[in-house]
């Protein structure tokens, strides 16, 4: 500013020769002027050299070291001062690669992100500074990311295993659980029941979405027949007794006339057919009063068996063992 008048403000200080033009410049931008022009060197006593930024520490930090491909993190970068406190942002970077920026509040800044690819990833969080702050860069955070599994299912039973008497059934609960976000149909059955009798699931196919998906397998066994023969009644008895010791009385009759005739023909041979008739009806009625009659079955037969559970759902295939005590 050319005073032109040669008036010298009141906040200055004349140190110039006498003579010549006065040129005021406000140099160190404090508003207030300070004025250098050739032999004229006018000093402001109230002025102030400008502050020079503080320097800053930048730490980065995350709750975890390691993590699965598609998950969160939060990164939380923490800017220091000697004196005052920084604001401004945070460039939070994956090598190179920005991952997003973080505004400073009461020195901190954060950062959540599912963006980390499967890997070894070095992490950096860059202060950008402020009108009082340098810009400072935090030391390198590495997290291990590991590759997502492929989605799948485990397959379970409950009960695993099961005692049950022949002709009797019992059941587990037959359980998919998805993993890696499977939600496709998985289709069951089951094998390895013992002789008369049958497994069954229920139902044949279950679809796991966002949750656990049950059914029910259900083993039903064979009863053993426990049929007797009805033994005969005195008076069925009585005739077969009868019948027989007349077939008996006959035949020996007939046979001792004959051989007195000496006639060794066939009515000779035909008395001893009688004879021969008579006895085995007297030994068979005999035999059959004390018949029990424990009688054959087809139940299923005791024992320990393993019976298989199968899922299937495209190429992916599980199995599962139920164990079965049949008493």
């Amino acid at each position: 500013i050319d005073l032109g008048n040669g008036v010298i403000p009141v906040d200055l200080i004349d140190v110039s020769v006498p003579g010549g033009a006065t040129v005021a410049l406000d140099l160190n931008k404090d508003g207030k002027p300070d004025i250098i022009a050739g032999n004229v060197i006018l000093l402001n006593i109230y002025g102030s050299a400008p502050v020079a930024p503080a320097a800053t520490t930048t730490a980065l930090t995350a709750p975890v070291a390691s993590i699965t491909a598609g998950a969160s993190i939060t990164f939380t970068a923490t800017v220091t001062a000697a004196a005052g406190t920084p604001t401004g942002t945070v460039n939070f970077l994956d090598g190179v690669t920005s991952l997003g920026t973080g505004t400073v509040t009461a020195g901190v800044a954060t950062l959540t992100t599912t963006a980390l690819p499967a890997g070894s990833d070095s992490i950096t969080a860059v202060y950008s500074g402020d009108a009082n702050f340098t810009g400072s860069t935090s030391s390198a955070l590495v997290i291990t990311v590991t590759a997502a599994p492929a989605p799948s299912f485990t397959l379970s039973l409950s009960p695993g295993s099961g005692s049950v008497a022949s002709g009797s059934s019992v059941s587990s609960t037959v359980t998919i659980t998805p993993a890696g976000g499977f939600n496709s149909a998985v289709s069951l059955s089951c094998s390895g029941a013992p002789s008369n009798a049958t497994c069954s699931i229920s139902p044949a196919s279950v679809t796991p979405n966002g949750s656990a998906a049950t059914a029910t397998l259900t083993i039903q066994t064979g009863a053993q027949s426990t049929a007797l023969a009805r033994p005969p009644t005195p008076a069925e008895s009585n005739n077969s007794s009868r019948t027989a010791l007349a077939f008996l009385g006959g035949g020996a009759l007939l046979g001792f006339a004959l051989l007195r005739r000496r006639q060794a023909g066939w009515y000779a041979q035909l008395g001893l057919a009688l004879i021969f008739l008579g006895a085995s009806a007297v030994i068979g009625c005999g035999g059959s009063s004390s018949n029990s009659g424990g009688g054959g079955g087809h139940g299923t037969p005791s024992g320990t068996y393993t019976i298989t559970v199968t899922a299937t759902s495209g190429a992916t295939t599980q199995t599962a063992a139920y164990s079965l005590t049949v008493q």
